[in-house]
């Protein structure tokens, strides 16, 4: 009966080791599970500011394009405008530049009048 004492006692030995190394297993496990936890929180919360980032980044972009697309209609406006001042003036210059080829003759007449009342004197 002293030996089977023994035995038990040996074998509850063993069973309190094996228990204490499994609950260090267990301890371990749970502070790996906490970090993990504690990482995907982390890891969603990134993920979440890049959403945010991403959504904020593609309105700047938009934004940005409708700023080009409005400069660029107001130099076509621009455009269309100097084109069409340019008609203008181009239409002008023929007018007067005609108006100056009618005027030549009476110029002409002004002059030799002119030339002709300096001799008188």
């Amino acid at each position: 009966e002293l030996k089977w004492i023994m035995t038990m006692q040996q074998e509850s030995s063993a069973e309190v080791h094996r228990m204490q190394h499994l609950e260090g297993q267990e301890m371990s496990l749970q502070r790996r599970l906490r970090e993990l936890s504690e990482e995907k929180a982390s890891l969603q919360s990134a993920r979440v500011d890049l959403g945010n980032a991403g959504a904020t980044l593609r309105e700047a972009v938009a934004s940005q394009s409708e700023g080009w697309v409005r400069r660029v209609d107001d130099l076509e406006q621009q455009r269309r405008t100097t084109d069409q001042d340019r008609v203008k003036l181009l239409s002008e210059c023929a007018d007067l530049q005609q108006r100056l080829a009618g005027m030549t003759p009476e110029l002409e007449i002004v002059r030799e009048l002119e030339a002709r009342h300096s001799g008188l004197d």
